[in-house]
C-alpha cells in the first residue's frame, strides 16, 4: 500500500449529518477505488481542467477527504469542478436517504418497530443527533415515501 503522501487529496463538501453517515459507511477518509459506489462516482467526475479556487457551499459545512492515487491522477485527472462537486453532494445525500428509507422499512415490517423507534436507532447508529437534523421533517418525508401508509408496511 502506498503512503498517504503519494496520493493527491481533494475534499467534497457535505452536510454534517451526511459526513457522519459517509464516515461510518466508508471511513473518515476514502481512497479512490472502482470497488465502491463512491469510488465509481468520483472516478467518473474527475477532470484534468483546473477550476477557480473560490467555492461557495454555504449549506455544506463539512468536508469529506478523498485520496487519489498517482495512477488515477495521470489517467483521469486531479480536480472535480464545482458543478460536479455539487452533483456528488446530491448523490451522497440521496444515498443517505435511500439507506434511511430501507432501514426504517425493514425495521417496521420485520422487527415490529415503530417508524420513530427505527429512525432513532438509525440516527444513533450514525451518531446523528436530533439537533443536527429536523427529526420530524425526516418523519414526514418517510410518511410521504410510504404511499400506502406506514401501518401497511407492518407484517402481521
Amino acid at each position: 500500500m502506498k503512503k498517504k503522501t503519494d496520493f493527491i487529496s481533494i475534499t467534497i463538501p457535505v452536510k454534517p449529518h451526511i459526513k457522519k453517515y459517509i464516515s461510518i459507511r466508508y471511513g473518515t477518509e476514502h481512497t479512490l477505488t472502482k470497488k465502491s459506489l463512491i469510488g465509481i462516482l468520483l472516478f467518473n467526475v474527475l477532470d484534468k481542467k483546473t477550476e477557480k479556487p473560490n467555492q461557495n457551499f454555504k449549506e455544506y459545512s463539512e468536508k469529506y477527504l478523498i485520496h487519489i492515487s498517482p495512477q488515477y491522477f495521470y489517467e483521469k485527472g486531479f480536480s472535480i469542478p464545482l458543478r460536479k462537486r455539487r452533483f456528488l453532494a446530491i448523490c451522497l445525500e440521496k444515498l443517505f436517504i435511500e439507506d434511511f428509507y430501507a432501514y426504517v422499512d425493514i425495521s417496521v415490517s420485520n422487527m415490529n418497530c415503530t417508524a420513530v423507534e427505527a429512525m432513532r436507532i438509525f440516527f444513533k447508529q450514525y451518531s446523528i443527533s436530533e439537533d443536527e437534523i429536523k427529526f420530524y421533517s425526516f418523519y414526514r418525508q418517510y410518511q410521504r415515501h410510504c404511499k400506502n401508509g406506514i401501518k401497511a408496511k407492518k407484517i402481521i
